[in-house]
């Protein structure tokens, strides 16, 4: 069947297709069978295809048969695509529109009717990098926040998840400062016929040149970060797993809550003086932990210590990690058995002169390592993984931020769970496993205070975390904007079209967030798993005080922005709702300028 142009979809310069593609990011299954099961006599139409390229100068990189599918979509035919990979050059779209028909019209006079993709490699591989907005892009933070509020109103009955500013690298060699909106309806053509066009004349009004880009994002929001299995396939970070089963817990080691699949970070630990009773509290986000709440009926939160019947029991590791640690330590014990036996084996009848006999050093070495295993399995059965129980929380709140007059109209994300130590467990205070920074190398050097960090200012940061360790960052001087519905956790457990009334009386809440973007070599700062970690003010080597500034408690993947939560913000908001004073990590004051 012939197709008209207005069936090509262009919304991108270096993604051009037919029919309609989905909006980025997709999920690409590829197809790797019997090709010409589905593409009769493939080669023949590849060949076709690259003669086809060649003719309008566009380079064939790769070529892929496979589904292409917004994350949470099922696999169906429907989403079928053949896949061209090339490389996007200025002004080269109208000759992959003109490809893109001919291909498409090719193959439909063949009777083969899939999806045709043209994408630049470097879209196709990856979400594009992205990078923070700097303190000197003054003219960008001015007029990005006058126009915010506009903002807000126009895509307010959009199904939006998250708001980043950033400065986008897009092909082919190109940075250009950016509003990326992710949302869980970015599909359908209202975004693309009205709100879209509307917020780039708000832009041009405002005499802002910036591109706005719409992204998927499988909402309904943005706090995903806690790792399940076997719907999430992360792990632990190699560097946390040897100080699991430890009294004294690490900061950044796993929890969870006893029985559940899911599994976070234990950021570090904070003593509470409530009258004369001083508390030992670890600290992590409520989502983390919200399971906890679960027979709590209709409240969203915050909740208050228990006088009652204790919160749940909280584990370290998680039970996940727990479980995937033992399955791991079973086959290091196979496969130690299978290779002592095999040297056993050629050993047997040779003299002590035999050159073969330096074999017996690796089997005492395989021995060695058998009783280490061994051990590590006593420690892991007889070591109680019970840390204590929740103490309290917030549930998904807001605050706002006194310190700063541009601040005073900003609603900030509210996401903290306390859990009550037990006396037999502690949490350390000091920095482990942190090899590039000799500054924070030093014997004995602690986490003490926690700081206020200054507005529009960048700060280079960095955490340790459950499933990436150790990361760096820099914080935007542009906050990001998060969308976060507030809804009792009973509410997965009612028959749907119960749950479908009663979500009408819960409202969505907006919610500013710190942006936090990662380094060249690991672009996103924090990955699921990772939520509730502390973040850290990266300080020059000159400084001895290691400061925390916040609470990491969500990533967004599409565009590699990891949301923290100021620390300062979180302590107040800690002693509101538990009565008490924090009183380690101490108050350090305020970062003024960054080091």
């Amino acid at each position: 069947m012939p197709q008209t142009e207005e069936e090509v979809d262009t919304r991108l310069p270096y993604r051009v297709g037919c029919p309609k593609l989905p909006v980025l990011p997709v999920k690409t299954d590829v197809q790797s069978g019997d090709l010409d099961r589905c593409i009769p006599n493939f080669a023949y139409h590849a060949r076709e295809i690259q003669g086809l390229l060649s003719k309008y100068d566009i380079p064939l990189l790769g070529l892929y048969f496979a589904h292409r599918m917004n994350d949470g979509i099922e696999a169906t035919d429907r989403y079928l695509t053949l896949v061209l990979l090339s490389q996007y050059t200025h002004d080269c779209q109208s000759q992959w529109i003109q490809a893109v028909k001919e291909v498409r019209i090719g193959l439909g006079n063949a009777g083969i009717n899939y999806t045709i993709e043209l994408i630049d490699m470097q879209a196709f591989l990856a979400p594009l990098r992205t990078l923070p907005i700097l303190s000197t892009d003054r003219d960008i933070i001015e007029g990005w926040n006058k126009i915010l509020p506009d903002c807000l109103a126009t895509i307010a009955d959009r199904a939006w998840v998250a708001i980043d500013v950033v400065h986008r690298k897009i092909p082919p060699d190109q940075t250009q400062p950016t509003v990326v909106i992710s949302a869980q309806d970015a599909n359908e053509d209202t975004w693309w016929v009205s709100t879209l066009p509307t917020l780039r004349r708000l832009l041009q009004a405002n005499n802002l040149t910036m591109d706005i880009v719409l992204l998927f994002h499988k909402g309904p929001n943005i706090t995903i970060a806690s790792s399940s299995k076997p719907q999430n396939k992360s792990t632990p970070h190699y560097s946390l797993e040897g100080s699991f089963y430890d009294d004294v817990l690490q900061m950044g080691t796993s929890c969870g809550t006893s029985g559940s699949p899911f599994s976070g970070t234990l950021g570090g630990g904070i003593k509470l003086q409530n009258e004369s009773i001083i508390l030992e509290l670890g600290l992590t986000n409520y989502h983390v932990l919200r399971e906890a709440f679960a027979d709590q009926h209709l409240s969203v939160g915050p909740f208050s210590p228990s006088t009652g019947h204790p919160y749940e029991t909280v584990v370290s590791p998680s039970d996940s990690d727990h479980t995937s640690t033992v399955q791991r330590l079973e086959v290091s014990e196979e496969d130690t058995e299978d290779r002592i036996k095999q040297i056993s084996q050629s050993l047997e009848n040779l003299a002590q002169d035999d050159p073969k006999w330096k074999t017996m050093d690796a089997k005492r070495k395989l021995v060695y390592l058998e009783q280490e295993t061994l051990r590590q399995r006593r420690k892991i059965t007889e070591t109680s993984r019970d840390i204590g129980n929740v103490y309290a929380a917030s549930g998904f709140g807001i605050c706002k931020n006194q310190r700063y007059g541009i601040e005073d109209s900003k609603d900030w994300a509210l996401d903290w769970c306390l859990v009550q130590m037990d006396p037999l467990k502690s949490i350390s205070r000091s920095l482990k496993d942190l090899t590039w920074r000799t500054v924070y190398n030093r014997p004995r050097t602690e986490v003490t205070e926690y700081c206020s960090i200054s507005p529009m200012k960048n700060h280079a940061v960095l955490k340790r975390g459950r499933t990436t360790g150790w990361t760096k960052g820099i914080i935007s001087a542009i906050d990001s904007v998060v969308n976060v519905q507030d809804q009792p956790n009973f509410l997965p457990k009612v028959p749907t079209h119960q749950r479908t009334l009663m979500r009408r009386k819960w409202k969505e809440t907006v919610a500013f967030v710190h942006a936090i973007f990662g380094t060249s070599e690991v672009p996103q700062f924090m990955e699921a798993g990772d939520s509730g970690s502390l973040v850290l003010l990266d300080r020059s080597p000159q400084s001895s005080r290691v400061s925390i500034i916040g609470l990491s408690f969500a990533a967004n993947n599409a565009t590699y922005a990891s949301y923290m939560m100021p620390m300062d913000l979180i302590v107040e908001n800690i002693e509101a709702v538990t009565g008490g004073k924090v009183i380690e990590p101490r108050n350090g004051g305020s970062v003024e300028d960054p080091e």
